[in-house]
């Protein structure tokens, strides 16, 4: 895999003309990037970028100022940091990612050291996502550094409860991030090991902490849309007017838009569950002139015989041919031909998300939007809007796949209530 370094960027920050408390500033954050990165064994990369935001950034209890600084001086990095290559951190692969993922899966598959090959090999013959894989390889190794790189078979209950434990009190992980990390584990000792671990479920539990979801006001949205173009708007809208996360609308096939019926079939979502969510008519043309563009991209794959698009595994071995179908075909299909990393075959992929999400956060600093603007707020902008529209809650909850009530009530707290106006009392006539 490539990895792309930076040599140059603090005597890139040193002439910036900067003030030098920013400067500093910025040369710790992203020293703090980078040495993560060095951990990690990935390369700096708007992908790396954002798991570092969501793994670590997101984790500390800090002011909306703190963060902000955080994310300017990563920014900054991005936007003028000389690569060792040459040229600036943008024109690192980004949009491939997904495939870098894969094919790192793959190298800890065929040289890890064996009790890490055997683990995933377990997970390839139970056909886990690649994503989970190098998930869990990554937390059994940071098991293995936790109990000072001794043979983890011989590890047990004590082991596991003194990681968790560290993890919530001296990590400060989320309660999520802990139960992952504890999925992981339990997911090693069971089922590669065959071996149930005595009792540690009076480990330290990480707090649960809630946070508001980021919502885009129209406004908002216009001025994110009117920068975007292309594709990458189209995209943008459909993942707004059909409250989709990232995957699922990457992951959309032709016959998963229905025309007919104004409906967009969301096959596998999280948890792998089916849903319907609403086509929107304002976008209905669109896109059916982008299927009418594709179509030509099907029939070049079928006229140089190229092997189908991906399929599950139980949909492959029951319909071996059906990925050289239209029907199956990517509704979002990369240009480029890949070489899939597990059965080596040549065959086109979906556009992939770091290409996406690139584009969108180009568009998100061009119209200074004052908010951390992920794609995700797309989705939290829909549910949020639903129910200012007066949709009932549990309609949203069924839109967005929600299998808690409690998910969905999130929105409640930061939809502006019909009727009320500004809830303070500034606002209000006391007299």
């Amino acid at each position: 895999m490539e990895t792309v370094r930076f040599d140059r960027w603090r005597e890139h920050l040193e002439d910036a003309r900067l003030p030098e408390k920013v400067r500093q500033s910025f040369d710790i954050t992203i020293r703090w990037y980078l040495a993560w990165c060095r951990r990690e064994r990935v390369g700096a990369s708007p992908a790396s970028r954002e798991r570092f935001e969501r793994e670590i950034l997101g984790q500390r209890d800090v002011s909306d100022w703190i963060r902000g600084s955080w994310a300017k001086a990563l920014d900054w990095f991005f936007d003028n940091a000389p690569a060792a290559s040459g040229g600036n951190a943008r024109d690192t692969r980004s949009e491939a990612d997904d495939r870098d993922l894969r094919d790192r899966c793959d190298a800890t598959a065929r040289s890890g050291p064996e009790w890490i090959r055997a683990g995933v090999g377990e997970m390839r013959r139970r056909g886990m996502a690649y994503r989970t894989e190098a998930s869990y390889v990554a937390w059994w190794r940071r098991f293995a550094e936790f109990v000072r790189k001794r043979n983890t078979r011989s590890a047990g209950a004590r082991e596991i409860r003194a990681f968790l434990d560290d993890l919530a009190i001296n990590r400060s992980v989320t309660a999520a991030t802990q139960k992952q990390a504890l999925n992981a584990l339990v997911f090693y000792f069971r089922e590669v090991l065959n071996r149930d671990v005595d009792d540690f479920s009076d480990y330290v539990r990480a707090s649960h902490r809630r946070r508001m979801p980021v919502v885009l006001s129209r406004g908002e949205l216009d001025a994110l849309f009117s920068k975007l173009s292309g594709q990458t708007l189209l995209r943008a809208k459909l993942q707004y007017g059909a409250g989709l996360r990232i995957s699922e609308l990457l992951r959309l096939r032709v016959k998963d838009v229905d025309f007919t019926r104004g409906q967009i079939l969301v096959r596998g979502g999280k948890g792998d569950k089916d849903r319907v969510t609403p086509l929107p008519r304002a976008l209905a043309n669109d896109l059916q002139r982008h299927v009418e563009a594709i179509r030509p991209w099907h029939d070049k794959d079928r006229d140089a015989n190229l092997s189908g698009v991906w399929l599950p595994e139980s949909l492959a071995r029951k319909y071996p041919n059906a990925g050289t179908s239209w029907a199956w075909f990517w509704f979002w299909p990369s240009r480029e031909l890949s070489r899939d990393p597990r059965t080596g075959l040549m065959r086109r992929h979906h556009v992939l998300p770091g290409a996406y999400q690139q584009a969108f956060h180009a568009a998100v600093r061009a119209a200074d939007l004052p908010k951390r603007v992920t794609p995700h707020a797309l989705r939290h902008s829909f549910a949020t809007h639903l129910l200012e529209s007066g949709v009932d809650i549990r309609t949203v909850q069924d839109l967005l796949g929600h299998a808690k009530i409690e998910t969905t009530q999130v929105y409640l707290h930061i939809m502006r209530k019909p009727g009320v106006g500004s809830a303070s009392p500034l606002d209000l006539n006391l007299e």
